[in-house]
Parts: structure tokens; C-alpha cells; sequence
């Protein structure tokens, strides 16, 4: 896999693990520094080895439910998530 397919396949996971927190990346891109922070969480998930875990994840649970702790932008997903 081409590392470009890769940041697609994250970019997909990312966005995926945002609707479960109620958020779009589109709204972290909106923010002050948004790019930079939407940039980071992609390469933050890009690195992870748990990607089938991850897709797994997203498909068992419901959206209310909070990341996993052993998501690396757990916390961020957290804070996007709406009051």
C-alpha cells in the first residue's frame, strides 16, 4: 500500500472514529490551528498498527461510545465531541 492509499485509509478511520464522538473533521479543520491538528491526528492514526482493530471498532459499537484507550487521538475525539 502506497503511503498517500494509507493516509486515505486513516483519514477514513479518523472520520469514522469523529462520528462516533459526534464530530466531523471538518469542524477540527475550523478551528484555530484546525489543519495542523486534523494533519496531526491523521499521522497519529497513520502510525498505528490496529487498523483492522480500529474498522472492527467502529463497527461493533454505537456512536455514543467513547474511543478506545488504545486509540492515539482517543483524548482529541474526546474533546471534539459535542457538549
Amino acid at each position: 500500500m502506497s503511503f498517500f492509499d494509507r493516509l486515505d485509509q486513516h483519514f477514513d478511520l479518523f472520520s469514522g472514529m469523529a462520528a462516533h464522538h459526534g464530530a466531523d473533521p471538518a469542524d477540527l479543520a475550523g478551528q484555530p490551528n484546525g489543519a495542523s491538528r486534523l494533519r496531526a491526528a491523521v499521522l497519529r492514526c497513520t502510525g498505528c498498527s490496529r487498523s483492522g482493530a480500529c474498522a472492527a471498532w467502529q463497527a461493533r459499537h454505537l456512536p455514543q461510545d467513547p474511543a478506545p484507550e488504545w486509540c492515539r487521538n482517543a483524548d482529541l475525539l474526546r474533546g471534539l465531541a459535542p457538549a
